[in-house]
């Protein structure tokens, strides 16, 4: 079904209310399907349905056809530069995938950060790395442990990875970044509070970012070559 014209949407609100109930309900149900598929058709449209407040200005024209383009197939790569406050967080990891995924339901996508900042640029001075042991529990209290590790990671944003694994006699691992040797010790501190009835043995591997050797900065642009090979 195309799209109605604004000149017949603006007939059918005219009488909207003055047919009957049954004439009035179908109205209804045409301007919906109208209206869902202009936001599947066009990104603007469906910003403006779902952000009534929303001001549109000329860059988000831009945006806004590059992302059709991109849904479209027409356009691989895409990377969006422009000053604070103007829409991109907002448009980029918000409404895009939700107007994606609106119109190819069946289709995947991954949302994540792709760029390594430099750590000590945004203030953090070390990495650690926390190898434990977990004491062995029957299937239902290695369960609650597991998910009480689980909200002990969330509520600490500077663990960036918590998993499980093999190897130095260990089967866990939490990487962290901490700003200062203080806030370090602090954490260290929690965790051996918070895990003692969990783990029989932890050590911990920190790495300087700002003082350390370093033999290669941390960056994936080096899986670029890897990847092609």
């Amino acid at each position: 079904m195309s799209l109605l014209s604004q000149k017949e949407i603006s007939a059918y609100l005219s009488i909207v209310d003055k047919v009957s109930p049954k004439e009035r309900l179908k109205i209804s149900q045409l301007l919906e399907h109208d209206r869902v598929q202009r936001c599947q058709e066009s990104f603007l449209f469906f910003v403006q349905q779902m952000w009534p407040v929303f001001i549109s200005g000329r860059h988000h024209k831009i945006m806004a056809d590059a992302f059709e383009r991109v849904a479209r197939g027409e356009l691989k790569r895409l990377i969006v530069n422009m000053p604070p406050r103007h829409t991109k967080s907002e448009f980029a990891s918000y409404l895009l995938p939700a107007w994606f995924l609106g119109k190819f339901p069946e289709k995947k996508i991954i949302q994540t950060y792709t760029v390594i900042p430099d750590f000590t640029k945004v203030g953090y001075e070390m990495i650690a790395f926390t190898f434990a042991k977990a004491k062995t529990y029957r299937r239902e209290d290695a369960e609650k442990m597991i998910q009480r590790a689980k909200e002990w990671t969330v509520k600490r944003s500077n663990v960036v990875m918590a998993s499980d694994g093999e190897g130095l006699g260990k089967d866990t691992v939490i990487v962290s970044l901490h700003r200062n040797y203080s806030e370090y010790a602090n954490f260290m501190r929690s965790f051996a509070v918070d895990w003692a009835d969990y783990v029989s043995d932890f050590q911990s591997f920190i790495v300087s970012l700002r003082d350390g050797l370093s033999i290669k900065p941390f960056d994936l642009k080096y899986l670029a070559d890897d990847i092609r090979t």
